[in-house]
């Protein structure tokens, strides 16, 4: 296998073991639609420009990902305290976009 589809490779294991974390269900794009729906409403009326809808949509992310794992479910790839780091400097970076 070349250099090229090794790393093509190890990419798609990487891709399946957090796709477990984000959708484990029959639809793959579940976290898309939902951090997708949460961006457009939390971010109702601002300019398409607006650096904050790409902030929100990583929260949304993020919180898809917390309601697919659970508080207290065991996550594939990064723990549930990291995505909720994640949460929080996501939150912060909003805040100073403000």
């Amino acid at each position: 296998m070349s250099a090229v589809g090794e790393l093509l490779t190890a990419d798609a294991a990487l891709y399946d073991k957090k796709a477990a974390d984000y959708a484990p269900g029959s639809d793959p794009w579940e976290n898309f639609r939902f951090a997708s729906h949460f961006m457009a409403t939390v971010c109702r009326g601002l300019p398409e420009d607006d650096l904050r809808r790409a902030t929100v949509l990583l929260i949304g992310v993020k919180i898809s990902r917390l309601m697919t794992v659970g508080l207290g479910g065991t996550a594939s790839n990064e723990t549930i305290k990291d995505t909720l780091r994640d949460q929080r400097v996501y939150t912060a970076i909003l805040e100073a976009q403000s």
